[in-house]
C-alpha cells in the first residue's frame, strides 16, 4: 500500500503489518459508504471491526485518516482488477493505431469494464462509498480521481480522438467518454433497479452476456460511422 495521505511512513508501516488495522478500513468501507464520514462515529467503527477506539488514532492518526486509508484500499483493489486490461490497451495505443484498431481496443478496454462493474467479484461492497463521494465529494475523491479515474479517462479520450478524428482533449470526446463509461458503471450503481425490473430475477451470466453486447453495440452505433 502507497503512503497515505496525511499519514506518517510509520503510521503506515503498522497499518499493513496489522490486521486489526486491515479490520478498522473494512469497517471503514461499510460504515463511510453507508453514514458518510460525519454521521460515521469512532464508536461505531470499533464496535464493528472489533477494534479498540484507540486503535484508530494509533494506526491512522484520526477518523479522518481512517477515511483515507479506506479510500486508498478501494482504489488499490479497483487498480488491482483493472491494471491488466488498461496497461495492455495504453501499449498498443503509444505504438500507433489506425481508426479501426483504436476502437477494437477501444471495445476491449469497455468489455473490462464491463467484468469490473456488472460481474460479481465483490466490487459491490464499495458501491456505496465511491457513489457517495462522487455525489458529495471530499478530499478523498482526490485518491479516487488522481489514482484512477484521470489515467483511465485520458486512454479512452485519446482512443476516440483517433476514431473521430478530433482533438483528445475537446470538450466533446470528454464528455462522449464520460457517457459511454457511465454505461458500465450504471450498471453497478443503479443495479436494484435493474433487479427490480426484471421481476427480482437473480442477475445471470446471460444477463452479463445481453449487458455486454447492449454497450458494445452502442459504442459501435456512435463511433462507427466516423470511420466511413
Amino acid at each position: 500500500m502507497p503512503d497515505l495521505h496525511h499519514i506518517s511512513h510509520i503510521q503506515t508501516e503498522r497499518i499493513n503489518e496489522s490486521a486489526r488495522a486491515q479490520s478498522l478500513i473494512d469497517a471503514g468501507i461499510e460504515l463511510f459508504g453507508e453514514y458518510g464520514i460525519n454521521g460515521t462515529t469512532t464508536r461505531m467503527l470499533s464496535k464493528q471491526s472489533g477494534a479498540n477506539s484507540a486503535a484508530i488514532p494509533y494506526y491512522f492518526g484520526s477518523k479522518e485518516g481512517l477515511y483515507m486509508a479506506s479510500m486508498t484500499h478501494v482504489v488499490n483493489d479497483i487498480l488491482d482488477m483493472t491494471s491488466p486490461f488498461v496497461n495492455k490497451v495504453e501499449q498498443c495505443l503509444n505504438e500507433g493505431l489506425s481508426k479501426e484498431d483504436a476502437l477494437k481496443e477501444y471495445q476491449k478496454m469497455m468489455e473490462g469494464f464491463c467484468a469490473l462493474f456488472i460481474e460479481e467479484n465483490g466490487l459491490s461492497r464499495y458501491t456505496s462509498l465511491i457513489c457517495r463521494e462522487h455525489v458529495s465529494p471530499t478530499e478523498a475523491y482526490d485518491i479516487f480521481y488522481d489514482r484512477y479515474y484521470k489515467r483511465t479517462q485520458k486512454i479512452m479520450c485519446r482512443l476516440i480522438g483517433i476514431i473521430k478524428n478530433m482533438d483528445a482533449h475537446s470538450d466533446e470526446v470528454v464528455i462522449r467518454a464520460h457517457a459511454f463509461f457511465g454505461q458500465t458503471l450504471g450498471f453497478l450503481t443503479a443495479r436494484e433497479a435493474l433487479t427490480r425490473s426484471l421481476k427480482g430475477k437473480k442477475i445471470t451470466l446471460k444477463h452479463h452476456s445481453i449487458m455486454k453486447k447492449i454497450i458494445e453495440d452502442n459504442i459501435d452505433s456512435a463511433l462507427k460511422e466516423a470511420m466511413a
